[in-house]
Order: structure tokens, then C-alpha cells, then sequence
């Protein structure tokens, strides 16, 4: 497991699937799977809230070449050139889209389809604040 957290009642779990000769690094393209749905995976377009944050909406589709997250180090931190380090379990991370460069990002917001807290992605070319750290 590379890092687990909760928001509201649910649990995003990040599980590493590389091999012990290919470690996870910072600049990986990674997808970001639900299991327990078959598979989808975590995606955004450009389709915003129309309440709450009114940012980017996220959410689990079926695969798609949207799907791609880049692995970065957490917000006010050094950046940590692409492939340099190994992400160890428990680091504190930052996932930006890499069609739309914005990041996964959370806040108090509730969620207008869930009621849970928001997930949204925000930013723009990679940059956000520290409620990008996950």
C-alpha cells in the first residue's frame, strides 16, 4: 500500500502493483482504480460543479485513456525529479491529471451527487495548494 486516507465515509486506498526491480517513482503515470466496480477508474473532464467548489468534477468511469494521474511531491515541498525517487509507503503525494494538469484535490465542500466531502481537481499547469496533498 502506498498511502491510505479518508474522506467523509470513504477510503481511498492507493495500492502499488510494481514490481520489486521497478519501484513506484515520483513522475510515474499511474490509473487510480476502484476495485469493487469492476475497475472503473478515476477521471475528469471538463464538466464543473454546479455548486459547492463549482470546480472540475472527478469521478470513476469506465477505462479510458483519460485516465492517467502523474505521481509529484506534495504541495511546498522541492520538486522531485521524474523517475529519481521511490515513492515510499506512506509519502505524502500529489496526483495531476495529465490531460486536463489539474490536481486531485479535496476541501470541506460536500459533494452535490454524494453528500460525502468534495473530491474536484483544481489548478492550473500542476499548480494548486496544500489540499492537493493526499
Amino acid at each position: 500500500m502506498i498511502f491510505r486516507k479518508t474522506i467523509g465515509a470513504t477510503v481511498l486506498t492507493i495500492q502499488c502493483c510494481a514490481q520489486a526491480d521497478m519501484p513506484l517513482t515520483f513522475g510515474s503515470a499511474i490509473r487510480v482504480s476502484h476495485a469493487a466496480s469492476g475497475g472503473y477508474e478515476l477521471e475528469t473532464g471538463a464538466i464543473n460543479f454546479g455548486s459547492g467548489s463549482g470546480q472540475q468534477a472527478v469521478t470513476f468511469t469506465p477505462r479510458g485513456e483519460g485516465a492517467l494521474w502523474l505521481i509529484k511531491g506534495p504541495y511546498g515541498e522541492p520538486t522531485i525529479s521524474s523517475g529519481s525517487a521511490p515513492v515510499e509507503c506512506g509519502a505524502q503525494i500529489r496526483l495531476e491529471h495529465l490531460s486536463s494538469k489539474k490536481n486531485l484535490h479535496t476541501h470541506n465542500f460536500r459533494s452535490p451527487l454524494t453528500g460525502n466531502q468534495e473530491v474536484s481537481a483544481y489548478g492550473e499547469d500542476g499548480e494548486g495548494d496544500a489540499n492537493d496533498n493526499w
